[in-house]
Parts: C-alpha cells; structure tokens; sequence
C-alpha cells in the first residue's frame, strides 16, 4: 500500500519556474494537439511529448479538447469525433465538414456549462454540397464518461469555406466564432453564451469581395491571442492577406488593411499564402506560403504600423522548405511558441523566439519528433483552438488550491491578478476574506463550495462571480490493505472515496475492479486539480501440497482408510463426512475438499477399485426378498482368472452352478423357493496371487 501526492522534484525547480507560471497563467484546454496522419503532442511538460495513439487522420482541419486541467477530453477531423479512450464517439460519425478544409472544424465549450461542447464545422471547396457553417453539440458525461453527441449537422448559414476562428468576448467568458462568407466582403461572428448560441450574427463589411475561383477560399483565419486583430489569408491565384482590428465587446471588425504576402505574384505550381500566426504580443504576424512546386516559404511581417506598404515593406525570410513538403499551418501553443506544418514530414518545426524581429525570431527546422518509428506524419493542418486558450488576460479569471490534498490549512492562488480592484472569498463553512490569495483553515475533510467575487472595471460589469468546489482529502489509504486470493479466483479492489473523478491504472473510471493476476494496482483520485494516488499489492495464495495419493483397491472384509494429507479448517468428503479421514469399504471415485483459510478451498480425489481379496463366502442367507442377503455367493467382487460356483442339496443334486465371479444363487430351484435347510458349496478358484484351489464349504438357508 502506497500512497502519495504527485508533486515536482525539487532539482527541477528552476527549470520548470517559467513553463510554471506560463501554465498556470493560460487555460489548459489546448494540452493536447491531435492532427496528420495519427499525430499529437502533449504540452504538459517543458518539451512537448508525442503522442502515439491518435486515432484519426486529417489532411487538413482538425481541432482538439482538453479539460482545464489538461486531460484529454475527445478529437475531430471535421468528419468523426474520437472520444478520451481514441475510439469513435458514441453518434460521433458523419458530420459535414471535411478532413481537406483548411480550418474545417473548431471545438468551443459552452461557457458556463461543464457539460456541453459545441463542434463548429465548415466545408471544403472541391465539395460544393458540404459548404456551410453547422454545428454539433456533445455532452462530454454522456456514454460513462466518453461523451456523446446530441445534436448533429445544425445549418447556420450557407456558402462558407475553408475557415472558423474563435475569441472570447471582452467579458472573457462568452465566445465569438467567425467565419466569411464567399463571394461577398462579409465576415460573420456568432456569439456563444451560457444561454447558449444566438444565431444571428454580427456581420462586418470591408472593402475585399471575394469571389470567382473557389480555390480562392483555401487559407487560414486568425485571431490574435490577445483579440484585437484578425487576419484571413486568400491563397492559390488571389494571393493576399486581409488584416482587420477586432472589437471583443461587439464582435465587428474594422480598419481592413490587404498585402500580398509573396514576393512576386502569381508564382507557379500551387502558388498563394495558406497557414498564419500571430505573435503573443500582436506585434508580428507569420505566414506559410507556397512556392514553385510544392516548396514553400515562411515570412514573418511587422504589423504594427497597420499600414500595407509598410507591412510588405517589413517581409522578412525566415525560412525556405524544398524539401516539396508544401505549405502548412501555423499554430501557438501553451508555451507561447509557434509550431509550422510542413506536409508529409515526421517532425514538426518551431519558432521559438516569436516576438523578435527577423531571424532572432529562432526559427528551427523539424525540432519535434512525432514519431521515431515513422509511422505518424505532419499534413497541412494543425489543431484550431479558441485563441484566447494562448493570452492570460483573454481568458477568465479563476482560482485553484495549492498545496497537499489533504492539508487542512489551503492556500488560494488566482490564475491572473491584472484588473482586479478587490475580492470577496466565502469558503463554504462560514469563513470569508478579502485578501487577494489567503490562505483558509478548514476544520475536517471534506468538500467545501467555495465562491470568489471578483471586482473589476470590464466590458459587460464590475464584478464576476466564480464557483467552485474543492476536495479537502482525508488521510490515508484509500484503497486499504494489500490483498490476497486464491487461484484461479479474483479478488475485488475498492475506492473509499467517492464524488471524486477515479481513474485505475487499467484505464477503469468505476469505484471498483476486479482484477484475477497478481501485481501492483493503483488509484488515482482527483477533483478540481487534486489528486491522489493510492496502490494496492495483490498476491496469490499459494496452493497446498495436497493429494490423497495414488489411486488404490479395496475389498469389503479390508477397508481403506482415506486421510487428509494437510491440516486445514473445514473438510468436506464426497461421502457426506467433514472429518479428516473416512473408512472405505466399496469401490468408487472419493473427493475431499479442505479449507485452507482466506476463503481458499482445495480438492482432489482418487479412485478405489475392486482389490484382489480372497474369497469370503457368507455361512447363511435369506431369499425373503427384503434387500437384506437375498443371495448368496463371494462377499466381495472376486477378480480371478478361473471361477467355478456350484450348490448342491443334501442329497447331492446340485441346485446352483456358475462361472460367472458377478452371478450370485438366489435361492430358488427351477424357479421354485428351496427349501429351508443345509446346503453344500464347491469353489475351483485360481487368483493372481494365489495356486488353483478348491474351497468348499456349507451355507444355511432360512426365511
């Protein structure tokens, strides 16, 4: 039994500082990226990890989900959604947008709810008949915990392509999603709320029509993190990049500036812009651009001025792909890098220094490995995300617990403090505080809902209210004693805990398992990023040298006695006996079982045949037919090799003669009662173990 807190070495502390600090600062919903061919990356660590069980293939948009704790919750290529275990979702297959859509897709939770996920998609441009933004709404508790889908393929409005992004409203709460309209000079923002989506948008005007070659449509759209600027990238022919300030609180944009991101225009093979990314600071924007016959290149542009010549003027060469990889997406992650695709490699490439200028920017070629056996592979898209999962002050104000789970006194840390004139915490029990990150004293273990109000100048309101709950853990096991059972049995393991998220190390979210192979078997409790771990050493029983020895004869006038070899608590013999041993007198297959403690009981058995007995010939009987020496002939089964019975009256006439060692005389005559009386036997007899020999001998017969 071992229990412990998972926690950080200490020697890692000043590595991990920074990444720390950047975690706790952004939500975590974006943790874990799934794209390409069976691709990912978990950005739990200071280098991301691959992920290796991807269950689902993308040439283009995708989007994945995480909890704010950073646990995977499910992953989409537009086409199918695959749930936290990477099998399909329960009513998770056929939604209408394409795996070849630049930004086919994007998961945005509903705010407020911790339940219901809302999966935009978008169509593709060489599938006219799937174009259009529709929704699907998923309830992540649905199907034990794997999620379920409820609605599917909700039409909000035709004849959109290739492109959804995402913001938080200036309340930080509420999420804008956007998309553009084809053939028009029409943006179009949707507003998410905890009431749920309004399905009349904000519609924006710039001075950009789009139209004619639908190919036109491929390229990204991007917010920045911080959400005050967008940017849409028309690739192929068109060429050109279309830059917009954005305001949180009304969702329209304004100030459209275009610039042609490439040198020269047209270039030849599959020519035009297709990724983009803004800088954390807003101050750069990047693009992946396509070049002659597949290569590409990657700019990088100062957009401060908001001025298109100067704009063009800042283009700086970051980096040139001929390797015919193609051009990708770009996308920030939780550690304020930006990652770049380039299609059909196994590796994904960095810029690890984004708000500096030029080539200080420390842009590196195929730094993360997704797959050293190469079986996983980039394609053009990489996860689309709420932008503001990338900016601390985009996302909303929240708390969280530090600490041990168990520590009665909790301190209270606030993910950000920017903004904020005051606080009022209630911590459930009847305490308060106005400090910013106290430290509260409850008294027992238990769960405490605790609400903090938050004072601040916004947008929408001068406060904000957070609820939460969280987990004061008892001491000690959870999962109690280290087990033992009885092969091939099982034994069931436990949780004392309940109304707290469980996982075993099988992959089982139940309250208990039962598991039949010996090992060491843990829990994992948590609850509003808490967790405890307990393990449990479960061992075999190991069984008894037992056995009642090599099978055996017996004759009636030579019983056997069957012993129990070993000591144990309870016996229990085939013949209705429970004591440690039985005398038997008849052939027959005898079994015993003992109880050896813990529950564990064993058995064998072993068979009793007919021994070479001798011949034991009974001195009376009586053929009155009441089942009781009705006959008259050998005690025991005779085993001989020659047999020979014969009766005779007083007289001499013989009355009885067999050769068969299983026949017996029952007294009768032809037919007829014998009388009363005296009788003379002869037996001619050759046994194995004895010389031919006959016996004779006398017999009373009465009624």
């Amino acid at each position: 039994m071992n229990r412990f807190h998972i926690g950080i070495h200490t020697g890692l502390l000043l590595w991990l500082t920074l990444f720390l600090s950047l975690q706790a600062m952004a939500q975590r919903e974006a943790s874990n990226w799934y794209f390409g061919q069976s691709a990912g990356l978990n950005f739990a660590s200071p280098i991301p990890t691959a992920l290796l069980q991807g269950g689902t293939n993308s040439e283009e948009g995708c989007a994945s989900i995480s909890d704010n704790q950073g646990r995977l919750l499910f992953y989409t290529n537009g086409t199918s959604i695959i749930n936290r275990a990477h099998l399909p979702m329960k009513n998770g297959s056929g939604l209408n947008g394409d795996q070849s859509s630049t930004q086919g897709v994007l998961i945005v939770p509903q705010p407020g709810n911790d339940s219901l996920y809302y999966v935009f998609t978008n169509g593709a441009v060489h599938i006219l008949l799937e174009n259009g933004l529709k929704y699907s709404i998923v309830n992540i508790k649905g199907d034990n915990g794997f999620g379920e889908v409820l609605q599917k393929n909700q039409s909000l409005l035709a004849d959109t392509y290739e492109r959804i992004s995402a913001i938080r409203h200036c309340n930080n709460i509420d999420v804008w999603i956007m998309v553009r309209k084809w053939e028009s000079n029409q943006y179009y923002a949707y507003l998410l709320t905890a009431s749920g989506l309004n399905s009349s948008p904000v519609i924006s005007s710039t001075s950009l029509v789009v139209g004619g070659d639908i190919n036109y449509n491929i390229g990204a759209m991007k917010f920045s993190s911080k959400g005050n600027k967008m940017a849409c990238a028309f690739g192929y022919g068109f060429d050109r990049i279309e830059l917009m300030d954005f305001d949180r609180q009304t969702g329209r944009l304004s100030n459209p500036v275009v610039f042609r991101p490439n040198t020269s225009n047209p270039v030849s093979g599959f020519p035009g812009v297709y990724g983009l990314e803004f800088s954390p600071d807003n101050g750069y924007l990047y693009t992946n651009c396509f070049n002659d016959a597949f290569d590409s290149r990657l700019f990088q542009f100062n957009i401060q001025t908001h001025n298109a010549a100067a704009i063009e003027a800042s283009r700086q060469l970051i980096h040139t792909e001929t390797s015919g990889s193609g051009a990708g997406n770009i996308q920030i992650a939780l550690d304020g890098k930006l990652y770049v695709a380039f299609r059909g490699r196994t590796f994904l490439s960095v810029i690890e220094s984004p708000e500096n200028p030029g080539l200080s920017c420390n842009f590196r070629s195929d730094a993360i490995n997704l797959d050293p056996d190469g079986n996983r592979r980039v394609s053009a898209g990489l996860p689309n995300f709420i932008q503001s999962y990338f900016d601390r002050e985009s996302n909303p104000y929240d708390f969280y617990r530090t600490g041990a789970c168990d520590d009665l006194s909790v301190p209270f840390k606030l993910n950000y403090s920017t903004g904020i004139d005051s606080v009022r915490w209630d911590f459930g029990d009847g305490g308060n505080s106005t400090v910013l990150e106290p430290v509260h004293n409850f008294s027992a273990p238990g769960f405490y809902n605790i609400s903090l109000f938050i004072f601040k100048p916004t947008c929408s309101g001068n406060s904000q209210e957070i609820r939460k709950r969280i987990w004061v853990a008892p001491t000690g096991s959870f999962l109690g004693e280290d087990k033992a059972f009885c092969p091939p049995g099982s034994t069931l393991l436990t949780s004392s805990l309940q109304q707290v998220s469980l996982t075993w190390n099988n992959g089982s979210i139940n309250d208990s398992i039962q598991v039949s192979q010996p090992g060491t078997y843990w829990l994992e409790a948590s609850d509003n990023g808490c967790t405890l771990r307990d393990s449990v050493e479960v061992s075999l029983i190991p069984p008894p040298v037992f056995s009642l020895g090599p099978d055996t004869s017996v004759c009636r006038q030579q019983p056997v006695i069957l012993r129990a070899p070993i000591t144990g608590s309870s016996y229990a013999w085939s013949t209705g006996d429970n004591g440690n041993s039985i005398e038997v007198t008849k052939p027959g297959t005898y079994s015993l079982t003992i109880e050896a403690g813990q529950g564990c009981a064993y058995t064998d058995s072993i068979l009793v045949l007919s021994g070479d007995c001798g011949l034991f010939m009974p001195s009376a009987f009586t053929p009155n037919r009441d089942g009781l020496n009705d006959l008259f002939g050998p005690v025991d089964d005779v085993q001989a090799n020659k047999y020979e019975l014969v009766v005779y009256n007083r007289y001499g006439q013989k009355v009885f003669h067999t050769k068969d060692t299983g026949a017996r005389w029952d007294g009768n005559i032809q037919g007829k009662p014998a009388p009363v009386g005296t009788y003379i036997w002869i037996v001619n007899l050759q046994q194995k173990r004895f010389l031919p020999q006959t016996i004779r001998g006398t017999v009373l017969l009465f009624r």
